[in-house]
């Protein structure tokens, strides 16, 4: 009996939906977020790779920003086409120029970038604001439909912060990744704010 009661509270508990994390914490920026489970984070040489590709793409649209000093904290993504990333970058305006005017062209040229690779399907971008742990983002939503149904949404947060241009990007065709990842940032804390 004992066995039977034993075995149907072990399959019950196995049988409950559990969301499995893991914690990340990014000293440069005293920031902890719970990564989703599925998500894979990519190694260094991955993420270098990436890196390389970014600092082509600021130099093709000349922003005068130091990509080679770009470091990803992380890159995550879930399946293929499901991804979530977080680099800093050392921003002076001093030296650079407008922060906002930098985002700005970097904002454009990743629309023009993803229209041309779909070109029948359609486009739409916004720009808004979102508040992390009290952190005021300004947030760059593309969406990408066919045929009148949404197929995938990118998003930007930057921010100019402790002397970086801070972004945060995922982009999901899957609606639920989305969600889990909207839930990871509204839980997440900045310390030493």
């Amino acid at each position: 009996m004992r066995q039977i009661l034993l075995f149907f509270l072990l399959s019950t508990f196995f049988s409950c939906e559990q969301k499995l994390t893991r914690p990340f914490t990014f000293k440069e920026i005293g920031w902890t977020i719970d990564l989703p489970e599925g998500f894979e984070v990519d190694d260094s040489a991955s993420a270098a790779a990436k890196m390389a590709a970014s600092k082509k793409s600021m130099e093709a649209i000349n922003v005068n920003m130091v990509a080679l000093e770009t470091k990803h904290l992380i890159v995550a993504k879930k399946n293929v086409s499901n991804y979530f990333i977080c680099s800093l970058t050392p921003f002076d305006e001093s030296e650079y120029g407008s922060w906002l005017n930098a985002t700005q062209k970097i904002r454009d040229i990743s629309f023009e970038s993803q229209s041309k690779k779909s070109p029948l399907a359609q486009f739409d971008s916004l720009t808004s604001l979102i508040t992390i742990d009290t952190l005021s983002f300004s947030k760059f939503l593309i969406t990408i439909k066919e045929n009148n149904q949404l197929v995938y949404h990118s998003v930007m947060l930057s921010k100019l912060y402790k002397g970086y241009d801070l972004k945060i990007s995922y982009g999901c065709s899957d609606n639920d990744v989305a969600k889990e990842i909207k839930e990871m940032l509204r839980r997440s804390k900045f310390s030493n704010l």
